[in-house]
């Protein structure tokens, strides 16, 4: 009797124990499904406020090219209503109001070349802009997928690669000549004519700036900030001819060969000032081939074999890339034009 009482409590020991081992297993799994949830959850968090960053930073990135896009597009729709295509000027007034160049075009014409070559020129403006941000997301999202590792977060990583493989960066394409011969989108300041032909642009004067300088100047809408490279053949004919940076003739800096002498000119309002005499090996009447990019405040020209850099005055932003001639009767002719973002450190 002893012996059956005893063996009885040990089985309700033994029952009461496995209960305990039960709650005990179960609560540790619980917990450890929990703590993979909050892990996951942190990973979707973090990955959202990174998603807004890389959203805010794109727009940033890109609002030059939009900018850019929508005054060339206030610009065609003018001259189709001048030239009375009611078609065009309704499919313009769309995009205006929600540009978007990716979007086919409506109805089966052949669209003009100016259009097209508008809405392609302003995808690989934009795509040059944002390639860094792209870059910047990528980098971001390689080093949260190894925080998420390391805190043991195995799913949330594979959540975060999952978005790496998703995220496809095309490469930076340079503009070509092709693009910048469109001389539709040149602006064509204080007098001159401009031409282009095959992606070679001339710009002849007389010129109407700064009386009998003769000055005439061309900017192309594509800007040279910081990191950014032009580069290809130029040929002077006649007095004097060279590149422009600047918004306008009034707010301008020339770098030019005139009668047998080269200068960096800074021009502001109605007045000139002389930045430097750089020492470039100018050949008029000759092709040469060129570079030309900013490096913090200086600007670095490059021709043929002969560098100078010249120090521009502080708070330059962003100039448009362009040419300059004066003196007349005198031309300058650019060829073979790049212009490309310098990625990382890589130089000239």
């Amino acid at each position: 009797m002893a012996n059956r009482v005893s063996r009885l409590r040990w089985l309700s020991g033994g029952l009461q124990l496995g209960v305990v081992l039960t709650f005990v297993v179960s609560a540790l799994s619980s917990d450890k499904e929990g703590g993979d949830h909050a892990l996951t959850s942190a990973a979707e968090s973090e990955l959202k406020i990174l998603q807004m960053e890389y959203q805010q930073r794109l727009l940033k990135a890109r609002a030059p090219a939009d900018e850019w896009y929508r005054r060339q597009l206030r610009a065609l729709l003018i001259r189709y209503q001048k030239a009375g295509d009611t078609e065009l000027v309704g499919i313009l007034t769309s995009e205006l109001a929600d540009p978007d160049p990716n979007r086919p075009l409506p109805g089966a014409r052949a669209w003009p070349a100016d259009l097209m070559g508008l809405r392609k020129t302003y995808v690989t403006q934009a795509r040059n802009y944002t390639a860094p941000v792209e870059d910047w997301y990528r980098n971001e999202l390689r080093n949260l997928e190894r925080a998420r590792v390391r805190a043991g977060d195995l799913e949330g990583a594979q959540l975060v690669r999952a978005r790496i493989e998703a995220v496809t960066v095309e490469p930076t394409t340079p503009l070509t000549s092709r693009q910048l011969s469109l001389t539709n989108q040149w602006t064509v300041l204080c007098g001159g004519t401009i031409q282009g032909s095959g992606g070679r642009i001339t710009l002849t004067g007389p010129g109407s700036g700064y009386g009998a300088l003769q000055l005439a100047i061309a900017l192309s809408p594509w800007e040279i900030s910081r990191n950014v490279k032009v580069s290809g053949k130029i040929r002077i004919r006649g007095q004097a001819g060279g590149f422009a940076l600047g918004r306008n003739e009034k707010d301008c800096v020339t770098v030019y060969w005139s009668r047998g002498t080269s200068w960096g000119v800074q021009h502001v309002g109605e007045e000139r000032r002389i930045l430097s005499r750089p020492a470039l090996a100018w050949k008029p009447e000759s092709w040469q081939t060129f570079e030309i990019f900013r490096e913090r405040d200086d600007l670095i020209v490059k021709i043929d074999s002969t560098v100078d850099r010249i120090e521009l005055p502080k708070g330059i932003g962003r100039y448009c890339f362009g040419v300059t001639t004066a003196y007349q009767p005198s031309a300058v002719d650019v060829d073979d034009i790049k212009i490309e973002e310098l990625m990382g450190d890589k130089k000239r």
